[in-house]
């Protein structure tokens, strides 16, 4: 869709539906934000040293080279979790291209990327928003493809590292299996917090475009809004089995697809993390009483789902406060950072997030116009098709 028509569709729609057109540009604006934000903390499990390295991040700092913490040294460049860096290599000759020298002890893991500048997952996200937009619709083998075609392609991102699903599936790929069967399980660093990245446009979409979906985003009854929510979910857990072969994931996606739809359909955040909560059997409210939680804060979905919900139910009423304490909270704060700040977009807009951020994106024009035409998208009818990005 050129930039100038989406643009003037969001505007034509925001006459009538101003606080929907921001949560679906919220929804893109707030995972790149987060992602951009945490990047320079990613994987610090030691937050002592974070401090010392950082200080408190409060606004976008480009990645030192280093990092204590890293194990890149020990990450397999031919497929997934730890191993041989030996080859065959699918970092540096399939994906991740001139990226490879990086694979070292010691090394950050994103020293690749200038201040505000977003990690592969978010890169991948923004990808997915652009073919949409572009098809006027969401597909399962469109998203295949552009995947295939963004990942192969040199210069189609900055970042130096590329985690387990991807490395993973495109060691399938290599082997020649179908698009269809490349999504892996390693039993160990698939079912993680990084693949929620892509999940909230592919949850939205699929909530508005719901038999129930437009009477829920003009305010309709409860049931009408539960429709859209289990749609939403269904959609979010299809879609993450394409890039990552794991159950459990795709429940937990479900849920996390879910609560998007919900808080964007105007239930209160609080409100629909207890929903999400108990299909998980947590409760947000008593965790937001805490100063910490008893969870890792590692990548895997049984610890980093909690935080995610501690952090919205702590700090969702404050965009800002909520993505600060997240990257000073260590560990997986990039992807979940994403998830959070998508799901802070969803439920308060674009415009809830500090413009300092918004502006200091490193891809910030290009982001706000993808916003834009992934707000026209899921505004629009079905049946209308989009033009070209």
């Amino acid at each position: 869709m050129a930039v100038a028509a989406a643009s003037a569709a969001v505007a034509a729609a925001e006459a009538t539906a101003p606080a929907l057109a921001d949560r679906l540009r919220g929804i893109l604006v707030g995972a790149a934000i987060a992602d951009a934000l945490a990047s320079p903390a990613h994987w610090y499990y030691d937050t002592r040293a974070l401090r010392r390295d950082y200080g408190v991040i409060k606004d976008f700092v480009k990645p030192r080279a280093d990092h204590a913490g890293s194990i890149m040294g020990l990450s397999n460049t031919g497929g997934a979790g730890r191993g041989s860096t030996g080859g065959p290599h699918i970092i540096g000759d399939v994906i991740n291209h001139g990226k490879r020298s990086y694979w070292r002890s010691g090394a950050h893991y994103h020293a690749t990327l200038a201040k505000g500048e977003n990690t592969l997952n978010m890169q991948v996200n923004r990808m997915h928003v652009r073919t949409m937009a572009a098809a006027g619709k969401y597909s399962e083998d469109g998203f295949l493809a552009a995947y295939e075609r963004f990942m192969t392609t040199p210069g189609s991102h900055n970042d130096a590292y590329a985690e387990s699903y991807h490395r993973l599936f495109f060691q399938n790929r290599a082997a020649g299996k179908d698009l269809r069967h490349c999504a892996g399980d390693d039993g160990h660093n698939i079912a993680s917090m990084g693949g929620f990245v892509m999940l909230p446009p592919v949850a939205a979409l699929a909530a508005l475009r719901s038999p129930g979906g437009a009477a829920a985003a003009a305010g309709g009854a409860a049931d009408d809004i539960e429709a859209a929510a289990k749609a939403a979910g269904e959609a979010a857990g299809r879609h993450v089995l394409l890039t990552h072969k794991s159950e459990s994931l795709r429940a937990y996606a479900e849920v996390y697809g879910a609560l998007v739809a919900r808080v964007l359909l105007g239930v209160p955040l609080r409100d629909a993390l207890q929903v999400a909560g108990r299909a998980v059997g947590i409760d947000p409210a008593s965790l937001a009483a805490r100063d910490s939680v008893p969870y890792s804060t590692a990548c895997y979905i049984e610890d980093s789902f909690p935080w995610l919900c501690f952090l919205a139910a702590k700090h969702g009423g404050d965009a800002e406060a909520a993505l600060i304490a997240n990257v000073m909270a260590g560990g997986e704060n990039a992807h979940r950072g994403a998830a959070l700040g998508a799901l802070i977009g969803a439920a308060q807009g674009a415009s809830a997030f500090p413009a300092r951020w918004r502006e200091g994106l490193h891809d910030a024009s290009a982001i706000a116009a993808e916003a834009d035409a992934f707000a026209a998208l899921a505004i629009a009818p079905a049946s209308t098709k989009s033009a070209e990005l």
